[in-house]
């Protein structure tokens, strides 16, 4: 069986607005996928929300999340589709980093935010990373 690339398309508003595209192999997601903001019409541009890799329908390695504007959001690796390692997080203006996260692969386990030219470090904030 070979890898076919597959565009995602889901009803909105009377229209399939297209959602993620990238390669399935074996039926599932695999390689490297885009996935989109919800177009409000069939006329508004595709706008990228997030670009990485998945294996075996799991995330995996470095992926990039992007603003609604375009800009760098956040970067940071998967594994096994669960956030792991740091995560830098950049505001959606400038550009620049306002915070990291340190994730354990389960949760946030430390904050790092950087305002006004100071740093403050929050050990074992919690947070949830798998989306539910």
């Amino acid at each position: 069986m070979t890898e076919t690339l597959s565009v995602y398309k889901e009803d909105r508003n009377g229209f399939n607005a297209v959602i993620a595209e990238g390669y399935i192999y074996k039926g599932k997601k695999h390689g490297f996928w885009v996935e989109y903001y919800s177009q409000k019409s069939p006329s508004d541009p595709l706008r990228v929300k997030a670009r990485g890799f998945y294996e075996n329908d799991q995330k995996t390695g470095t992926w990039r999340e992007y603003h609604w504007n375009g800009t760098l959001k956040g970067i940071g690796k998967y594994k096994k589709d669960l956030k792991a390692g740091n995560w830098s997080y950049f505001d959606n203006k400038e550009g620049f980093c306002v915070s990291v996260i340190n994730y354990d692969g389960k949760e946030a386990v430390k904050l790092v935010s950087v305002s006004d030219k100071k740093i403050t470090v929050s050990p074992l904030f919690k947070e949830k990373t798998r989306e539910q």
